[in-house]
């Protein structure tokens, strides 16, 4: 069960219907039970038939007031625009602040919070027909494991809870020590009561196999080799220049591609010879970084475009630009798009932090450059210049990626819910 289950759902979602996909080919009988978020655009393929989903009407809690640039919350904890601040600008930032954690307060612990009660009932309707072994709920957003918890404890049977990012621990969320401490005891209520733990980073089942006392297990998220059929041979997506592709969200430009931008301004007129994409809602701040390092003319940005049209842009373009904080609670993260990434099986270029699990994965496997030295990229990048063949560079050796797909990763689940089913 989870609060955001394709068709209508962002087009990151896709762990949970490969994982049903994944369970079904493997001969196990499985219901799916999601909130029914038609604020989204039909932009996933939920990957099972309709009949095995349970999509649960309910009405999302808003936001009272949009929320401004000051009140975004930021991985380091801080706010968008930074503490301080004198006048009104710094009383300014004092309202935002109290704006965002009244509104956080509200919406505890996500905002699909009203689908709960609804989700509750919905499961024990299709329980009366359809009775589960045992319960698998993913997050986030988190209130998919509080419905797990209350249908564990009114049906008798045991769940399973994945959790894609930590909980009360979410880097993402700005910390407050207020929202925290409910967070805090929201899980400890809720996953005390699991029968198991699924988490997707190696830094994230350390932590919470040392918080609770059930198996945990890591599993990464993989990618689909079936979502590249066809695209085995493609066109360049640009015959002239190397391409860079970005496709997903920047966090308001604070994953940053000044370091790529510096780079290009440091190549000169070799730079001409090289284009970026980049695909996403949050494209102004890049636009802004282009211009502010003096290569605008080299970056084309486009609004966000469906799952299959960015797999397809992906295996066409020369090189793929994996963005990320440059934190330190960015060592333990590993996105979804650095799998994708690896089975397009195109070179990839990544900026941030230069340590934890995603820069052992690309260096280790292969993938490409884990770098902020504007010299040392650019050095690499007249390097993937000169080997273009034929208006595309070489897809990397399919070995390394064979070794990230999500069947062998969603196997370690699947033992875990067999496991928990036969106790």
């Amino acid at each position: 069960m989870t609060g955001l289950y394709p068709p209508n759902a962002p087009t990151a979602t896709v762990r949970a219907p490969k994982f049903a996909r994944y369970l079904l080919d493997r001969g196990h009988d499985v219901r799916v039970l999601a909130a029914q978020n038609l604020q989204f655009p039909a932009a996933v393929d939920p990957e099972i038939d309709e009949g095995r989903i349970t999509h649960v009407p309910y009405i999302r809690r808003g936001l009272t007031a949009p929320m401004t640039e000051a009140d975004q919350p930021r991985p380091d904890g801080g706010s968008g625009n930074g503490a301080g601040g004198n006048g009104d600008s710094g009383m300014a930032q004092k309202v935002g602040r109290l704006r965002y954690l009244v509104r956080r307060l509200q919406h505890l612990p996500d905002p699909h919070v009203t689908w709960i009660a609804p989700a509750v009932a919905a499961g024990g309707a299709l329980a009366a027909e359809w009775r589960p072994d045992v319960l698998f709920s993913t997050g986030p957003p988190d209130s998919s494991h509080i419905v797990a918890a209350r249908l564990s404890r009114r049906l008798g049977v045991p769940f399973v809870a994945e959790l894609r990012d930590l909980w009360s621990d979410n880097i993402y969320n700005r910390r407050r020590v207020v929202v925290e401490a409910i967070e805090r005891v929201q899980e400890l209520a809720t996953l005390r009561r699991a029968a198991g733990i699924v988490a997707v980073t190696e830094g994230a089942a350390e932590r919470l196999a040392d918080r609770y006392d059930v198996p945990v297990v890591q599993a990464a998220n993989g990618y689909d080799p079936a979502d590249f059929a066809g695209l085995e041979t493609v066109e360049p997506l640009d015959a002239a220049r190397l391409s860079i592709v970005h496709a997903g969200s920047t966090y308001g430009g604070r994953r940053s591609p000044e370091p790529l931008f510096a780079a290009l301004a440091a190549m000169g007129e070799a730079a001409d010879g090289i284009v970026c994409h980049f695909y996403g809602e949050d494209i102004g701040p890049v636009r802004a970084f282009a211009e502010a390092a003096g290569v605008g003319h080299l970056v084309e940005t486009h609004g966000p475009v469906g799952r299959k049209q960015v797999l397809e842009i992906e295996r066409r373009a020369d090189v793929l630009l994996l963005l990320r904080f440059a934190t330190e609670g960015e060592k333990h993260v590993v996105a979804g798009k650095l799998y994708e990434y690896a089975g397009a099986r195109r070179p990839i270029l990544c900026h941030g932090q230069m340590e934890g699990e995603a820069a052992e994965i690309i260096r280790g496997h292969g993938l490409g450059l884990v770098s902020n030295d504007p010299q040392e990229i650019a050095d690499w990048l007249r390097a993937r210049c000169a080997e273009r063949e034929e208006g595309r560079l070489p897809d990397l050796p399919a070995g390394p990626a064979e070794t990230l797909t999500r069947s062998t990763q969603f196997a370690k689940v699947e033992r875990l819910l067999s496991d928990v089913a036969q106790t």
